[in-house]
Formats: C-alpha cells, structure tokens, sequence
C-alpha cells in the first residue's frame, strides 16, 4: 500500500496538459468519436489523454507502472485503469486529470468496469482466479469473489445484475 500511495503521489504531480501531436494526421474517424480517447502506454508507464476532433495528445499522467485496460465509468466522469505491476487500480477524475484514489488489487490485474449506477468497480485478478469488488467512492475492496482460472475480460450487465468474467486459461465464462 506504501507503494501504491508514492505512485498516486507521483501521478499527482506529474499529471499536466500538454499541446504535443499525436502523430498521426488521420481524419478518417471525424463525426465517428467525440470527446477524450484514453491510451494506456504500458510500456512508458502512462497514460494519454486525446482530443479526438484535433488528433492532438491534450495530456499525459505518468506514475502509473504498466498501465492496462483504460475503461471510463459509464457517466464519464471517472477514468478506471490496471497496473499490473504494481497490482493496483487506479481511479481518475476526467475533467481535472487529478486521481480520485487507488485501490490494491491481487495478482496480476488485467481488466476493470464500472457498473451502470458507477457504484462498483469490479476488476480482474488473473494469477489469483478472482475478481474484487470495490467501492467507487471509499476505494476499498467491499468483496473478492472466486472465478475461474486466468480471469480477464469481464463485462457488468446493462441493468448491473450480472457479471460476466473470461477466464483465459479456463476457457470458461
């Protein structure tokens, strides 16, 4: 946990605007996507912000070791994101960019989603063969339920009853 809060620590002070290019000169998406697409940079332990009408980079949050599957809740106020790493989920506001708080995870973290009244955030544990429940607001782990081998994928149901979870080495939903 001591870990975790020197990450969110760092994420806080590194999470800046920035005006650089994405890159890419692509206009084919126009009128497709509107808003914020967020790129979790694994490899450069970070994750990026995007203007989709510009294609520009409008911000970058560092501190996030190994960044994985970037899931924005369904009210789009909070940005949801793994590290795998350092087994941890992390919950950022999208309009300031700042962290809203981190949550410890078990082994090997892969995927995270929020339910459909953004109460809970359920994510995948895959080295443990479980998925925690937490909660959005006090970011403890309110349940740790058991699956199957290697879960990964997983999705909340539109009501939020169900949960669906892919379990990799299983094979098995």
């Amino acid at each position: 946990v001591a870990a975790a809060g020197l990450a969110l620590a760092s994420l806080a002070a590194v999470a800046a605007a920035c005006g650089g290019s994405s890159g890419s000169d692509s206009t084919s998406h126009q009128g497709m996507v509107n808003g914020t697409v967020w790129v979790a940079n694994e490899s450069g332990d970070s994750l990026m912000a995007i203007d989709a009408a510009t294609n520009r980079v409008v911000a970058t949050l560092a501190g996030i070791d190994g960044p994985h599957n970037v899931q924005a809740a369904p009210d789009g106020t909070s940005l949801w994101a793994v590290s795998g790493t350092d087994a941890l989920a992390v919950m950022i506001d999208t309009d300031t960019y700042a962290p809203h708080g981190i949550a410890p995870t078990g082994a090997h973290p892969a995927h995270v989603v929020v339910t459909p009244d953004g109460q809970i955030a359920y994510q995948t544990n895959g080295e443990d063969a479980t998925v925690h429940a937490i909660d959005t607001q006090t970011m403890q782990t309110v349940a740790e339920i058991p699956v199957g081998e290697g879960p990964h994928g997983l999705r909340v149901s539109p009501d939020g009853r169900l949960l669906v979870v892919a379990n990799a080495k299983g094979s098995t939903l």
